[in-house]
Formats: structure tokens, sequence, C-alpha cells
């Protein structure tokens, strides 16, 4: 199991971060024992470590340049026909490492680790490094430059052939053109076209506030169709800026926040009618609410 290349990863499928795969690729023949390998994800800084992939058996194609494919089971229906991966991803890469993160190719224990893909340029700041296995200096940085694709149907893919080493990351990786095309150890192929997940995509919407009017508190719920900055402020009738209820990127989905009637210093405001903005780059929508005491 030790020749191999993380050859081809998607780590969302039109901004539905709970469909993602993980591809690889066999550098010579017989590298098929993947009960003694795991494939392992950090953060920004090269830490927290998650194990995404934990085989217990070997699989049954051997011959050089063959796949092993992981994946969840959100991404089995993205694709045409259905995928048939070969191992299920025991979890998800995390939505906060999508920006900026690490994937390791690794032996079982995670004591040595044969293959790295890093993303997210000068934003990724842990280890590039690994065994020589697969890299002739064992540096496979720098990292590539963007993040993990999620928003689309693309993939993050090696460029080399099934032969290559690796040089650094930046390099060697490419985003693909369209919809990624994986392939499992039998040599099925699957398209990614999103077009047979039958759940509701998420939209942008600001969803009215619960309850209205309020008293002490009120619920308020968006839902936004990709990853992104949010921004959620409360104002007066006059656009005074009374309180900030989020300012960070949130995940695709649908999402609840709790306004207590106070600004942002603490204070409790009066009875009236007042604004709640939500701010994307995909656009802003605005809702009355109303405080009654």
């Amino acid at each position: 199991f030790h020749f191999m290349q993380i050859e081809q990863v998607i780590a969302g499928v039109n901004g539905d971060t709970s469909s993602q795969a993980i591809q690889l690729r066999m550098r010579a023949g017989n590298q098929n024992q993947m009960q003694l390998s795991r494939l392992v994800v950090f953060d920004a800084a090269g830490l927290n470590p998650i194990v995404v992939g934990d085989p217990n058996t070997s699989v049954s194609g051997t011959a050089f340049g063959s796949r092993v494919l992981f994946a969840t089971d959100a991404f089995l229906s993205q694709t045409t026909p259905t995928t048939v991966p070969d191992f299920p991803m025991t979890n998800t890469i995390p939505a906060s490492y999508l920006v900026a993160g690490s994937l390791a190719f690794q032996n079982s224990s995670g004591s040595i680790t044969y293959w790295r893909l890093s993303w997210g340029g000068a934003s990724y700041t842990g280890s590039t490094t690994a065994s020589t296995t697969n890299d002739f200096d064992g540096e496979f940085g720098p990292p590539f430059a963007g993040p993990l694709p999620s928003n689309g149907l693309d993939a993050l893919q090696f460029r080399g052939n099934a032969s290559a080493v690796s040089t650094s990351n930046d390099v060697d990786y490419a985003v693909t053109s369209g919809g990624a095309v994986f392939t499992n150890n039998g040599g099925a192929t699957f398209t990614v076209d999103g077009a047979t997940d039958a759940r509701p995509r998420p939209r942008l919407v600001l969803y009215p506030n619960y309850p209205n009017p309020f008293n002490a508190r009120t619920t308020v719920a968006f839902e936004v169709p990709r990853a992104h900055h949010v921004r959620v402020q409360v104002f007066s009738a006059r656009g005074q800026l009374l309180d900030t209820l989020v300012d960070q990127r949130i995940p695709a989905g649908r999402q609840t926040l709790v306004w207590n009637g106070l600004d942002a210093s603490g204070r409790a405001v009066g009875s009236g009618t007042y604004l709640v903005r939500l701010s994307t780059p995909q656009g802003t929508q605005t809702r009355a609410i109303t405080l009654l005491k």
C-alpha cells in the first residue's frame, strides 16, 4: 500500500459539504493491502487530526494504476451512475478545514505519512512533509494555492501520471474543468453531476423570525446555498446598527440565531420595530421584527 497517490478530492457538490469523495491511485502493482493504511485530515495549522478513511480489508484490484475510492453516503447519488465506493469515508472533512488544511495517506498507526496533499496557500501553516516513498525529498509543499473544491461539480486532481512522484502540491494539483469523474477499484467510473440528488438545495433566504412580535427573545433563521462569510445584524428603524449576531464564515444550509433584545453594549432596547439584515457575497435580505414589552 506504500506506493500510492492521493489522486483526487472533492469536498462538496454544489455547496453540499456532506457530499465528499477521495480517490487514491496505485503507483505500482500489488498495492492493495488497504487495511494497513488510513486517511487523516488536519486543520489550517496542521493540528486537530480527523480520520476520514479507515479501511479494514484489502481491495481486489492490484494492477499498476488501479484506484481506491472513498466516499460519503451523501456523495453516492450526486453522480451518474450512482457511485459504488470501495470504502465509506469514516468522517467528512469539516467545513472549517476546506479553506486551508492537509490530507495525509498514512500507515494504520499514523506513524508514517506516505503522501500529503495540503491546500490554502499561505493560509496553511502546518507540515507539508512526509516520507520519501513517493516524493524524493519528502517535501510535498508548497500547498495548492486555493481551497478544496466544494461549491460546484469539480474536484482537486493530481496532474501527473500513475507512476509519477510528488514534486510540490502547488504544481502537481489543479481543479478539474466541469464535472469530475471518479473511479473505483473495479474500474467503474462515476461522473459528478448533482442531478440525481432529490434533496432540496440550500438557497439564500432570511426566514421570518419567531415569535414575532416577541418580548424577551426571538429566533432568527436563515439559509445560505454555499459556505460563505455571513453577517447578520440588527438595526433600528432609522438604520442605526444595534447588534451583530454573527460575522464569520458559515457552512451551507439552514442556521439559527437568537436575539435577546439587547444592543452590542448589553443594554435593553425599547419596544418598537427593528430590522434584521442578512448579508452574504450572494446578496442581502432584510426583515422587520417587532419587540413588545
